[in-house]
């Protein structure tokens, strides 16, 4: 199961982020615990350093990727780039 954890860079209330987390995974994985939890964040400050430091607290293992993204100005969504 993987997981994205992002927002604001703002974001710095680890109880509510912790919080929410545990409770998700304990229901969503519960069904389905033949499957690893792979929790994906940006390397950013804010949501995403908090989803860092759940998972040291927590897995005590950690993979931080980064992706870059542009801005399509004709469909208004956001496309990875694939470099």
């Amino acid at each position: 199961m993987k997981i994205l954890v992002c927002g604001g860079r703002d974001f710095y209330h680890y109880s509510i982020l912790k919080d929410y987390l545990e409770d998700f995974i304990n229901e969503v994985w519960s069904e389905n615990d033949d499957e690893n939890i792979v929790i994906i964040e940006g390397g950013a400050t804010g949501a995403d350093f908090l989803a860092k430091v759940f998972v040291l607290d927590e897995y005590n293992d950690i993979v931080t990727g980064k992706q870059e993204f542009s801005l399509d100005r004709k469909s208004t969504r956001l496309n990875s780039s694939h470099s």
